[in-house]
């Protein structure tokens, strides 16, 4: 359908950049003393609105992409998965979403640029597949061949090492951003980036870190934790910038994107178990949010915008279609079930200090 009257007529390339677990300049500052506000302004002085209280709907990576991709709380497609930990009913969601079936209908091409997440990877509904390198094996199958005497050959071990593989992954995500531009035809790409969810595979000049346990089960004592994500985040910032700087730079100022920065849920230096504090909620979904849309789109963001509402808002603005904002909210579940949905909004709100320190668990699921 076309534009209604009033609507920016041209169709702006959408880039849609997942950082893995990127908390709000709030929740840094309370949980990690990590003062973000020069990242936070470096965004604003590039012409982004930055949602200061923006919240994630869900606690782990699919559930939020298979909610912010689809434009709609999950309650009704995982009804008859609720007892169960079936995460294809989540791939299918984000792998043939709403979004990129609409931006079709307007006339987009769809690319991905892979992660190696077997929850996201491989993509098949897309036009291009950002991979690194090409047939390289998923975390999945890396963590599948590590408990088997494969992986303890010379051969195996550089290119089955999931430490390693999870660097090559994060270095290709920005260099495959930074190399992206305007083409023939308007385009959406979508960049998971896994980081700064641990392992801490960075430090804060890109160096490699010790290795802490199983890749999967990576054991860090609190300040560990604290310290590693702090230099992860770091890491993430300086790579961000000059790719948005490098892609903004390819496009006429009457011609420019949008660009959202998404983090899909934040981290959990405070997880351990039965841990039902408020501090452990307000950590968990806290989020980066953040949107470069052009002048010439008339998208005002507001300060709790919740990545349930992000392409409801985006696409009215940009198509004149009326789509409703629904109440921005947060869900808890567990990774055994992780369809028993716990409602959170209230915890998340809340003001309540942090607990003391104590240990700090990372249970590996995204």
């Amino acid at each position: 359908s076309a534009p209604a009257a009033g609507i920016a007529a041209r169709r702006p390339d959408i880039y849609y950049i997942i950082l893995d677990s990127y908390p709000s300049q709030r929740s840094l500052e309370e949980f990690y003393d990590f003062d973000n506000a020069p990242f936070v302004d470096g965004l604003k002085s590039r012409g982004f609105q930055v949602a200061d209280d923006s919240k994630s709907n869900y606690g782990a990576t699919l559930l939020s992409l298979g909610s912010s991709l689809n434009m709609t709380y999950l309650d009704d497609v995982t009804a008859p998965f609720r007892e169960t930990s079936d995460r294809t009913v989540m791939m299918d969601a984000v792998r043939d979403s709403a979004v990129v079936r609409t931006l079709r209908e307007h006339g987009y091409r769809f690319v991905s640029i892979s992660s190696g997440f077997s929850g996201t990877d491989p993509m098949p509904t897309a036009d291009a597949e950002l991979r690194f390198p090409k047939g390289s094996l998923t975390e999945f199958e890396v963590l599948a061949i590590s408990t088997t005497p494969l992986a303890e050959l010379p051969a195996f071990r550089e290119t089955t090492d999931p430490f390693l593989l999870r660097r090559f992954a994060v270095l290709h995500g920005f260099e495959a951003l930074a190399g992206q531009g305007p083409s023939r035809e308007p385009t959406f790409v979508l960049a998971h980036i896994l980081s700064p969810h641990p392992p801490f595979v960075f430090d804060a000049a890109g160096g490699m870190r010790e290795r802490k346990g199983r890749f999967n089960r990576p054991k860090y004592s609190k300040d560990e934790y604290l310290d590693g994500f702090r230099g992860q985040v770091t890491f993430v910032n300086d790579r961000l910038i000059p790719a948005i700087d490098a892609i903004l730079g390819r496009y006429e100022s009457s011609n420019r994107p949008i660009i959202i920065v998404q983090g899909d849920h934040g981290p959990r230096s405070l997880r351990r178990r039965n841990n039902t504090t408020e501090a452990f909620y307000r950590e968990r979904f806290s989020i980066l949010n953040a949107y470069h849309v052009p002048k010439d789109i008339p998208c005002e963001i507001y300060p709790t915008i919740s990545p349930v509402n992000t392409f409801r808002k985006l696409f009215a603005a940009l198509f004149g279609t009326p789509y409703e904002m629904l109440s921005d909210e947060s869900y808890f579940s567990t990774s055994h079930k992780p369809y028993a949905f716990k409602p959170v909004s209230a915890l998340v709100q809340s003001d309540s200090p942090a607990p003391g320190d104590d240990e700090a668990e990372d249970h590996g699921d995204q």
